[in-house]
């Protein structure tokens, strides 16, 4: 008998939480794979990108919460044929200084309703899904990427999904990160956007829109390495970067593809890939489109603070930390004036030199 699953809660182990980088919830398409997965570790270093255990349910990062699904969808799990049978909890551990003898017992608590949802849900990869850009992010420099998932590659959808949730991911030394959503030439939303990316404060955010077969998408990643004196390479590590979107929507595509942006333009493994432009390089800017997104949405850059006490921090008023629920400043800065930035409920205001 099939059940949904509805929510997921990360649980962690207070003594090693510290460590604990992302999980990621797969499933695999049957039983051989799953074995395989975990009797051929080898194979799988880093994260199962070559398919097999590959299709992602559920993910985790710091500052995330309790994941609860709209009432009208939950991840499918039973016997049948439609069904996830098999899953695999992978965890990311982050321990640069090698401390030895550790044990984890972090992990995941699934919610689940023996009444079967109404409609099934899945999750959908935009941007770089499996980590495949070949390319470096120079040290000592601003630098971005934009990713697309073209409407030849999108029309392989078999039905309209319902989208709401998207979770946008990069690593330490983002700075920026949104998408776009376009029909037949007109732009018609930004799936999500974080201005001011913070990877201890990561989000799943709730959202509600639908998605056409045909439809694009172009997901764009900044970063800023700066403090950083070598190359930063796209990959698993906790030092590498990504430039991932995740959207769980409903009702699950049964073609089953699970990404759609930068990769390979048939299927990777056992696990569809709609694919895309192979990855080239104008003006100094790492890209895979074949349409490339308007200029004007990139991060600003605001100089340097003209002196070390030019910065002050203003608390706000309790009716404004009531009514305020925005991360993004409303009116960007110009030049010559103050920058205000939200951090936390307070206020950072600042004027630079440029």
């Amino acid at each position: 008998m099939a059940h949904s699953m509805i929510g997921f809660e990360a649980i962690l182990d207070p003594n090693t939480a510290h460590h604990v980088h992302h999980f990621i919830l797969h499933f695999c398409p049957n039983a051989t794979s799953w074995y395989d997965y975990f009797l051929n570790k080898t194979a799988y270093q880093g994260a199962p990108r070559g398919g097999r255990c590959a299709g992602q349910i559920w993910g985790w990062a710091p500052g995330m919460t309790t994941y609860v699904i709209p009432e009208v969808a939950g991840f499918r799990v039973g016997p049948d044929e439609e069904d996830y049978k098999y899953l695999t909890l992978e965890v990311h551990y982050d321990n640069p200084n090698m401390v030895a003898d550790l044990v984890d017992s972090s992990g995941v608590r699934i919610y689940y309703s023996r009444n079967l949802r109404q409609y099934d849900a899945a999750v959908l990869a935009l941007g770089d899904p499996f980590v495949l850009n070949p390319s470096s992010i120079p040290a000592q420099a601003g630098f971005q990427v934009e990713y697309e998932c073209t409407p030849q590659a999108s029309s392989k959808m078999s039905h309209e999904i319902n989208v709401f949730t998207s979770i946008l991911h990069m690593h330490q030394v983002g700075s920026q990160i949104w998408s776009t959503q376009w029909r037949n030439g007109s732009l018609l939303r930004e799936t999500n956007r974080i201005d001011f990316w913070d990877f201890a404060f990561q989000q799943s955010t709730p959202v509600e829109f639908t998605v056409q077969p045909g439809d694009r998408f172009n997901t764009h990643c900044h970063y800023d390495t700066r403090d950083r004196n070598a190359a930063t390479v796209f990959g698993p590590g906790s030092e590498d970067e990504m430039c991932i979107e995740f959207l769980s929507y409903y009702p699950r595509l049964k073609s089953s593809p699970y990404a759609c942006g930068y990769g390979y333009a048939a299927s990777v493994g056992n696990f569809t890939m709609w694919g895309a432009a192979p990855l080239t390089t104008p003006s100094g800017v790492q890209r895979n489109p074949v349409a490339t997104d308007p200029t004007g949405g990139d991060a600003k850059w605001f100089g340097t603070a003209s002196s070390p006490d030019q910065c002050a921090t203003q608390l706000p008023s309790q009716s404004d930390s009531q009514s305020s629920s925005s991360t993004t400043p409303e009116e960007k800065p110009t030049s010559g004036a103050a920058a205000f930035i939200p951090l936390a409920m307070a206020t950072v205001l600042c004027s630079f030199v440029l």
